[in-house]
């Protein structure tokens, strides 16, 4: 029922999901016939202890990373919206009200230079994403940031792109391994990425950034 209903929903406009090696034919003949080529989604699925002291704490001058407060949600929803190309005021702002979530904000001169979240999943880990950052050193130090906001997690569930080299680094750094490469696929047509400021993807199931 609901894969009909996201069918009708959809109708003729450009759809992707993202498939096991071993499923891509499968989803080939789904519909799903057009690959990236240029980058996986690479899934982290953790359970253990998470070595966050191990990620700089050393911001670039005249940045701050604080939590999000009401002031700053315009600030952070522009910043969203020219990054994912669309308006998604709608899902951020029931995410802000949600209680398990908690949302950090990096401000220079008072501009949104990128944003994180994090919250607890199913099996008590942290399940980081969206982080978004305009620098690789402001992105490693909100994934640690928000990190120790959940000391007590049990794990780290986060899916990043191959092709965001410092996304995967800041990962590796705690001696996390990879769990899975998804390939991305699409019904018509690739969608073009800026990658250099996604270090985690909002939702790997449901959104390409």
């Amino acid at each position: 029922m609901l894969v009909v209903a996201g069918t009708q929903h959809v109708g003729e406009r450009n759809t992707g999901t993202n498939a096991s090696k071993e499923l891509i034919r499968a989803t080939c003949k789904e519909g799903f016939g057009v690959i990236e080529d240029s980058w996986n989604v690479i899934e982290y699925e953790y359970l253990g202890e998470l070595r966050y002291q191990l990620l700089t704490e050393k911001l670039p001058d005249g940045v701050q990373i604080q939590c999000l407060k009401e002031n700053n949600f315009d600030s952070m929803l522009e910043y969203d919206r020219a990054l994912a190309g669309y308006d998604r005021k709608h899902i951020l702002d029931i995410i802000c009200k949600e209680n398990n979530t908690k949302i950090l904000i990096a401000l220079k001169d008072g501009a949104c230079i990128g944003y994180g979240m994090i919250k607890r999943n199913i099996f008590d880990a942290a399940r980081v994403g969206p982080l978004y950052a305009d620098d690789s050193r402001v992105a490693e130090v909100m994934l640690r940031k928000l990190l120790e906001t959940m000391p007590d997690a049990k794990g780290l569930a986060m899916s990043t792109m191959s092709n965001n080299l410092m996304a995967n680094e800041c990962v590796r750094k705690m001696g996390i391994p990879v769990y899975n490469n998804l390939t991305r696929m699409y019904t018509k047509e690739k969608i073009l990425i800026n990658s250099s400021r996604i270090f985690a993807q909002f939702d790997a199931d449901f959104s390409p950034v």
